[in-house]
């Protein structure tokens, strides 16, 4: 029999209670076609990638019971703004962006968080247009429970000093009483409802690309948490 792949010198847990674990597996194709010990080296007639694991363990497949695909693998594609070190380099990386992904479509973001910054003030929708002012721009903060959006896409929500805070959110004013650029809790759907949506084929493509990064973290089987919409 030929074999693909067989990797050996290992730590391999089958979850199998006849032979819990053994030190090399014999892949071919899509297929463990065998398990044992380091003799498998010498089992069969072509062997094309024999791999040392030097020691390393092995494990079936991960299956996740709760992943957010959707929000994950739209986090890939627009601005990372975790871990800045304050709101001027958010909005540097907006800036960033919008120069590499050039257009008029809108540019959202995740993973800014004042409570990390100098001071621990909210940003303002000024500052944003200082970094982006001809395309909206919308960012949802670490918590999920804040977002941050340039004068554009609160013209485009059509949010104004006079747009009544909506149940279970608050629309931050500054100290003039015009909106801020910051929204809360249910407020943030007075702009994500503006944000146009993937169509099926584009979800498709974005979930098709962060595949190898999910089988890279062990993941070959995930239930989804995002809904069917």
């Amino acid at each position: 029999m030929d074999i693909n792949y067989l990797l050996y010198n290992g730590c391999i847990h089958t979850l199998s209670p006849d032979n819990p674990l053994v030190t090399a597996i014999a892949i071919s194709g899509d297929q463990v076609v065998a398990l044992g010990n380091d003799d498998l080296l010498n089992q069969f007639s072509r062997v094309d990638e024999a791999i040392d694991l030097n020691k390393r363990v092995v494990i079936p497949g991960l299956t996740d019971g709760h992943v957010h695909l959707e929000l994950y693998v739209n986090y890939l594609n627009n601005v990372d703004l975790f871990g800045t070190k304050d709101a001027e380099e958010a909005v540097s990386r907006v800036s960033d962006f919008n120069k590499t992904h050039p257009g008029e479509g809108w540019i959202t973001g995740w993973g800014w968080a004042q409570e990390d910054w100098p001071g621990r003030t909210f940003p303002t929708a000024a500052l944003l247009d200082k970094g982006v002012k001809n395309r909206p721009v919308f960012l949802t903060g670490k918590s999920g429970h804040v977002a941050w959006a340039n004068n554009l896409a609160l013209q485009i929500a059509k949010i104004t000093e006079n747009t009544d805070d909506p149940l279970g959110g608050k629309i931050h004013h500054d100290e003039s009483g015009k909106p801020s650029g910051v929204l809360f809790d249910e407020a943030i759907k007075l702009i994500e409802n503006n944000v146009p949506k993937l169509s099926v084929n584009e979800l498709a493509f974005r979930i098709k690309e962060a595949l190898p990064i999910l089988y890279k973290q062990g993941i070959t089987g995930l239930h989804d948490n995002d809904g069917s919409n």
